[in-house]
């Protein structure tokens, strides 16, 4: 729903805001979508990408745990 609440919880009559997404995740799916005209394959690629790097980022961090 759009009621200017930004991402928030529709459950709450509080309208607490939700902290699900990154800071900059948004911002950057902005980006793709603006680029490539409000395709969604692109962002399931960038998503994938995303994927892809946490991954091979925090692999070596599990490892040593």
């Amino acid at each position: 729903m759009i009621n200017g609440y930004g991402y928030s919880s529709f459950n709450d009559l509080t309208h607490a805001l939700a902290n699900h997404f990154p800071p900059g995740y948004p911002l950057i799916l902005a980006a793709v979508q603006q680029v490539f005209d409000n395709a969604i394959f692109p962002a399931k690629i960038l998503n994938m990408i995303f994927l892809g790097a946490s991954l091979l980022l925090f692999f070596p961090i599990f490892r040593r745990l």
